[in-house]
């Protein structure tokens, strides 16, 4: 187990604890007027940055005829709970690399009929507890789950709270910490950031070595999604640098 949590450690190297720091060589404003850094339009919105409200925007839903089980966990809970999968099932997981939180969840086709999940671009989930980081998760795609069955999937993603815990296995009372479905209609800030990811197909996929292992120069590039994630959630907006670094990013 020991060995696995470390494995996973290697996909976010720069941005596993959930400091003040932006990680591009500023420091997060958290005023809602900017900075002189060019900031300007942050997230001032119930359920994001400080705000322990919950979201505004409903909740967004599955198709009929899917559920699901139990609800979303922290990964490392589901390897303690389960039988970790090989290696190279790291090429199986869904969103962008780089943020803090990397959550797993099961889904359920409870129809004799093959049933297609579209995911939409950006989906927020909420944490049980307020003492933990909601997370957006971008790009998850398209699940196929046929008639019956049930899949695991495993999804990267992003803290919207940037004062608040890192996502983890337990909550701050040791009780299991669990992830709801939260809106997908995200607030204009962050929709500018994942308009310009959306074309750079920025997937695991994209990281890993011929080995299967992730390339942490790779992973250590990416960790700009998040500074920028908590630039507009946490802060007065996103910087000029920083929306310059997101434009170039590239492998």
């Amino acid at each position: 187990m020991k060995q696995l949590i470390l494995y996973l450690l290697a996909f976010t190297p720069f941005v596993i604890s959930c400091k003040k720091e932006s990680g591009t060589g500023d420091t997060v404003d958290t005023t809602s007027g900017g900075s002189s850094n060019g900031q300007t339009g942050g997230v001032n919105e119930p359920g994001y940055g400080p705000s322990t409200a919950p979201f505004t925007a409903p909740a967004w839903k599955l198709p009929d005829g899917v559920e699901l089980v139990d609800s979303l966990h922290d990964l490392n809970f589901c390897f303690y709970m389960s039988t970790p999968p090989h290696f190279e099932e790291f090429k199986n997981f869904r969103g962008l690399p780089g943020g803090v939180a990397q959550l797993c969840g099961t889904l359920r086709n409870k129809t004799n009929l093959p049933i297609t999940i579209h995911f939409p671009d950006a989906l927020v989930v909420s944490s049980s507890s307020l003492m933990s980081q909601g997370v957006l998760l971008l790009f998850i795609g398209d699940v196929t789950l046929t008639p019956g069955s049930t899949k695991t999937i495993m999804a990267g993603g992003f803290c919207i709270n940037q004062s608040r815990h890192a996502p983890s296995p337990y909550d701050e009372d040791g009780n299991i910490l669990s992830y709801s479905l939260g809106p997908s209609v995200i607030p204009p800030a962050l929709n500018e950031i994942k308009d310009i990811l959306k074309p750079k197909n920025l997937g695991y996929q994209n990281v890993l070595k011929a080995d299967g292992k992730p390339d942490t120069d790779k992973v250590s590039k990416l960790s700009v999604i998040q500074a920028a994630i908590w630039e507009v959630t946490d802060g007065g907006g996103l910087t000029e640098g920083t929306r310059k670094k997101l434009k170039d990013l590239t492998f």
